[in-house]
């Protein structure tokens, strides 16, 4: 019986610890995705001198964040909004990238 609370007060300690950890190993689904659409932008920007013309994803690769993205001829912002489980990260729940490589969103010394 002694083994069986010991392992359950180990179980309330570590479960929200783990669901921690992952919630911050997801904000690298958004980083990622921000960066490999921004260097799509580039190059449709080398190839037309503009960045509009180019379609780009709605969601990020691992799917937990939804993109969108504010673009003229000239300049660019991608935003990242946590979506589904990592809607829960409320210090990271927003992260934008624009053409100068300024971060931004909720918490960008926290989260970037």
């Amino acid at each position: 019986m002694i083994a069986i609370t010991v392992a359950g007060i180990l179980f309330a300690i570590a479960l929200p610890a783990y669901q921690d950890y992952i919630m911050v190993s997801r904000r690298a689904d958004a980083v990622e995705s921000l960066f490999t659409l921004s260097q799509q932008l580039e190059r449709q920007f080398t190839q037309s001198n503009s960045y509009t013309g180019l379609s780009l994803a709605t969601s990020s690769s691992g799917g937990f964040y939804t993109i969108s993205a504010e673009i003229t001829d000239t300049a660019f912002t991608l935003t990242a909004t946590a979506t589904g489980a990592q809607s829960a990260d409320s210090l990271c729940s927003t992260f934008t990238l624009n053409q100068r490589g300024e971060k931004g969103g909720s918490n960008p010394q926290e989260c970037w």
